[in-house]
């Protein structure tokens, strides 16, 4: 039993880590827009460099729209933080297929919108959905042996 706890914990670290990561990559560059404006927050992305100081309305809308997509990011990490301490940690069904939905949902749409068309570069951006395929697989494993376990459990029993 204590090799199925240490699984889903596993699991959930990794879903924690996971989340860490959204957050700081949610959060920076919103930083970067409060302290150095449109611009500068630009400027903090990858293959943004060199933003002209004016930047004009269109460029602005779609630094908001970008700002947003930052947040909702750094919401999805505490998300997962949440639903791995809570829930993952305990090995919880509802903790594994929520952090596995949404979480791939957000990844899913990351890789095919972000990785893929070579926005971002493959070695950057595969470190988020890696930790998410580790903590859906432990937690996962840990999920289904805790099933096997008490299934066993109950058969001994009632062969006894």
């Amino acid at each position: 039993m204590e090799s199925i706890k240490r699984t889903y914990k596993l699991g959930a670290v990794s879903y924690i880590l996971w989340g860490v990561l959204h957050i700081v990559v949610g959060i920076f560059p919103l930083i970067a827009l409060s302290t150095s404006g449109i611009s500068g927050m630009l400027e903090s992305l990858q293959g943004m460099a060199g933003v002209p100081a004016t930047v004009e309305e269109p460029l602005r809308q779609a630094a908001f729209f970008v700002a947003e997509h930052h947040f909702n990011l750094a919401a999805f990490g505490i998300l997962a933080i949440i639903v791995a301490v809570k829930l993952n940690w305990k090995n919880h069904p509802l903790g594994f297929w929520t952090n596995l939905v949404v979480l791939g949902m957000v990844d899913f749409s990351f890789i095919f919108g972000q990785i893929i068309p070579g926005y971002i570069p493959f070695a950057l951006g595969i470190i988020g959905p890696i930790f998410y395929v580790i903590g859906a697989g432990l937690t996962g494993i840990g999920l289904y042996r805790a099933d096997s376990y008490h299934s066993s459990e109950h058969s001994l029993s009632a062969a006894g």
